[in-house]
């Protein structure tokens, strides 16, 4: 919650019987984002699962980063066909990237060194 993502904001998997790359739970998020007034593509899905992660995401009509910063737990799937042509919008090879990313549009992390510290 510090991050400014309420419990109401948060989509478990578990809890809605789904794994991923379900639409279910994109679809779920999307319906939290237009709760508070943003559309998909105002967001940011980070993943480091090309098929689980960035294809399903993409599906649901968000924008993608490819968290790519640790080999052992990354997922080309370059066998998916899924995944044969899927560029995600962003690759990040350090999550600190990601807070510069958030500061550089205009918006900021609490605890990150943002304007609202």
């Amino acid at each position: 919650e510090s991050l400014g993502i309420t419990p109401e904001m948060q989509i478990y998997s578990y809890r809605l019987g789904r794994a991923k790359p379900s639409p279910m739970l994109f679809e779920a998020a999307c319906r939290c984002l237009a709760a508070v007034g943003l559309s998909p593509r105002q967001a940011l899905y980070v993943g480091n699962d090309m098929l689980n992660d960035v294809w399903a995401a993409r599906q649901a009509g968000l924008q993608t980063a490819l968290f790519a910063g640790d080999a052992r737990s990354l997922r080309l799937r370059s066998d998916d066909p899924r995944c044969q042509r899927l560029e995600p919008d962003l690759v990040l090879t350090r999550l600190d990237q990601l807070t510069a990313l958030l500061s550089s549009a205009g918006h900021s992390i609490p605890g990150c060194g943002g304007e609202g510290d």
